[in-house]
Formats: C-alpha cells, structure tokens, sequence
C-alpha cells in the first residue's frame, strides 16, 4: 500500500503558481505632486501600508485600503492610493490560469525628494496680457483670492486648515504689492486668458474649479520660505498633531 501511494504521488502533476507582480513599479514622477504639500513645507516624511487586489487581468491594483501610516492627518493615505494607481501588476497565475489576488506594499515618501518639485514651476509662462488681466483681477477680487488661498493645502481638514492658514500669516508676513503681485502671477498660470477676461469684466470668480493639481502646480515656487519661520511653524504643528517622531530628511515602493 505505501509503495502504491508513493506511486501516486510521484504522478501527481505538480501545481505551477507564480505571484502577482509589478510590471511596471508605481512611479511618484507621474503625479502632478509626488507628496502632500503641508507635509513638504515642514519637512514630514511619511510611510503608507497599503492592501490591494491585483486583478486577473494586468493592470493597477484595485480597492486599495490603508492598512497602517507612520503619520495621519496630512493627506499621506490618499497620496499612498493615488501613487498605487500609477503601477501596473502582472496577476497571479496557477497552472498558467490568471486569478485575482492581493498584494501589500509600502508607499514611501520623503519630503526632502518632494520639496526640490514643489520649488519650481514647471508649467507655461503667463504671458503679459495674461498677467495684466489677472493683476486686475486680483484688485477686484482680493477678497476672493484670499479666502482660496488656505487651498494650497487642500490635504488638512478644514479646522487644522485655519488654524495652519493662521500660523503662516503670523510667520510669514508680507506687503501688500508683493502679496499682490504673488496673487496675480498665481492666477495667471492658473486660469486661461478667455477665463481672465471673462472674469474681469463679469467681476465674478471663475465657474470653472480647478483640480487640487492645478492648484498646488500653480503656487509652486511663489514666496519665500524663511527657514526660521519654517521651524517654528513645523513645531507648532507638531506640539498639537501627528508628526510620527523625527523627520529623517517622492515616494518609493518596497
């Protein structure tokens, strides 16, 4: 009976399975902002488990779901999910025959990698009468422009939002024309030239509402940071929020 068994066995055709895998690496260069804006500005990294299914087709991972973060309240969990849509997965295979699965991976980001992009504007330069139409605006809807302002993180959650909103004006103090001339320039890579005079002779805010993208593209590199005043912020911001511990220095994927 054992030597029959053993027979048997030794006939059994043995089960080919392959685990899903990336084709393609989810690739931080393909987001129009590798990282949540508030999170580079004061220097916090942050570090996202996240569980997805890899379906039975190749493609990005599917139903993504935070397992842990290193930090919450910054938005990292999003930027974790958006970041895992930009990698394709090769599906898992038993005997050749492609089935959904899961995989778990851990999205990095660094703030030190994602604040040379945030530093500069890479998009089309507004032109004079771009630039001229927005100058306008802004002396007609100051008031408008200030209230969007606070955008610029559209990751916090509106009272940690305020209060942040609060903080940078404290810190960091600026005149009225070169806040004018910030707000201009803003406007100008932000809104088309047909949107520009529509809305200076309408005296109305744009229809149109712009992607978080097209905001955060559009402040980038506008002011200047006065480290002192950056320290004191991140500081601020720590003693009542989620820093996760000391800051080491976007994203990878392990």
């Amino acid at each position: 009976m054992i030597g029959v068994a053993m027979l048997i066995l030794a006939l059994a055709p043995e089960v080919v399975v392959t685990n899903p895998a990336w084709s393609r690496p989810p690739d931080p260069e393909q987001l129009a902002q590798p990282m949540p804006p508030f999170a580079v500005l004061i220097g916090v990294d942050g570090d996202v488990t996240l569980d997805c299914i890899a379906p039975a087709e190749p493609g990005p991972p599917k139903a993504c779901r935070v397992v842990s973060a290193t930090v919450t309240g910054l938005g990292f969990e999003d930027k974790a999910r958006e970041l895992a849509a930009t990698g394709l997965l090769q599906p898992r295979t038993v005997d050749g025959t492609p089935i959904p699965s899961r995989i778990r991976f851990v999205a990095r980001f660094r703030a030190e990698d994602a604040k040379l992009s945030m530093s500069r504007y890479d998009g089309p330069a507004p032109t004079e009468a771009e630039l001229k139409l927005a100058r306008q605006l802004v002396d007609r809807l100051g008031s408008w422009f200030e209230a969007r302002k606070s955008e610029a993180f559209p990751e916090l959650e509106p009272v940690r939002r305020a209060r942040v909103d609060l903080w940078i004006r404290q810190l960091f103090p600026t005149d009225r024309a070169t806040e004018a001339e910030a707000s201009a320039t803003f406007l100008a890579r932000l809104m088309t030239e047909q949107e520009l005079k529509t809305a200076v002779a309408t005296g109305q805010p744009p229809q149109r509402s712009p992607s978080i993208a097209e905001f955060e593209k559009a402040m980038a590199g506008l002011g200047d940071w006065d480290e002192a005043a950056l320290a004191t912020l991140r500081n601020r911001y720590c003693a009542d929020y989620d820093c996760g511990g000391p800051v080491a220095s976007v994203g990878g994927v392990r």
